[in-house]
């Protein structure tokens, strides 16, 4: 159901360069021998999981500050509206004018602010289809287990019945995130396989996930602390006609002088989205530019 150009650009441009991937496979492998290494596969070379020494919120943290007085937080935007060369923001609190917009909410939330200035956006925005996902975090002595889990975690197959999409051991993949002498993992529970297990209360999806855990680990030790999260519109589905919606978008927004940008469009992990930023903000600013030159 899947877009491969969408989700796997760089699969779907093997494709197209070798009429297939089974034959760009086998010429990627000859090409590995010949320079004397290993193939890396179609997905390119191997890459490693990063984050911030102090966890992502690090991030959001650091944008903040560097904001300053100029960040508005508790501020729901209702509507977008045209005013003279800018536009005006109707939220919860005092109504704003500005010079430019760049949304990075949600898909269907973005069609919801752009009826009265990019109409032609709104349809193709509310075709993006997002599957909810519940995120199961456990920490545990390692003196627990006779083996801590080491390595970068287990995904799960579709064909297993095991309930959750896959656990990461985030002790061992981001050193320093965890105390010493603990453990901790992240499950993933929902997603486009299981959406109503989001549904699930607590107690149910913790029990869901010890129960998985048994299986994949072996052991089923009681975890010294339980978190969890629930995301509603957690992962962007980027299903067949993906592309096609995104450029009537971006081409809808842009006429208005709008910004799109963020998981629903053009990728959707935090290097993703922070290219796709990047792009917004240069765009708006050589507009900017433009129209005060």
């Amino acid at each position: 159901q899947l877009s491969l150009a969408a989700t796997f650009p760089r699969m779907a441009a093997m494709e197209d360069e070798y009429g297939s991937l089974t034959r760009a496979l086998l010429a990627k492998m000859r090409q590995a021998r010949r320079q004397g290494g290993h193939s890396a596969g179609p997905a390119g070379p191997g890459g490693t999981l990063t984050s911030l020494a102090n966890g992502m919120e690090q991030l959001p943290s650091a944008l903040a500050r560097k904001l300053d007085g100029r960040l508005r937080l508790d501020a729901g935007v209702n509507a977008v509206t045209e005013v003279g060369e800018g536009f005006r923001l109707t939220t919860t609190n005092t109504p704003l004018t500005v010079d430019a917009v760049v949304l990075t909410t949600p898909a269907k939330d973005t069609a919801g602010l752009l009826d009265a200035v990019a109409p032609a956006a709104v349809d193709p925005l509310r075709n993006i289809r997002t599957v909810p996902i519940a995120v199961v975090m456990t920490s545990y002595d390692s003196s627990a287990f006779d083996r801590p889990p080491q390595g970068f975690g287990v995904l799960v197959p579709g064909t297993e019945s095991l309930g959750i999409l896959g656990t990461l051991y985030c002790h061992s993949i981001f050193a320093g995130q965890a105390p010493s002498g603990s453990i901790f993992l992240r499950t993933m529970v929902g997603g486009a396989r299981d959406p109503e297990a989001v549904e699930l209360d607590d107690d149910e999806l913790l029990a869901r996930t010890r129960g998985a855990l048994r299986l994949v680990l072996g052991a089923d030790p009681d975890p010294t602390r339980v978190w969890i999260v629930r995301w509603a519109e957690g992962i962007s589905q980027y299903t067949a006609g993906h592309l096609e919606r995104v450029k009537q978008i971006e081409t809808a927004t842009r006429a208005a002088g709008i910004e799109v940008a963020g998981s629903a469009y053009r990728g959707v992990s935090v290097n993703d989205c922070i290219r796709q930023a990047r792009q917004a903000a240069r765009r708006v600013a050589d507009r900017l530019a433009g129209t005060r030159g």
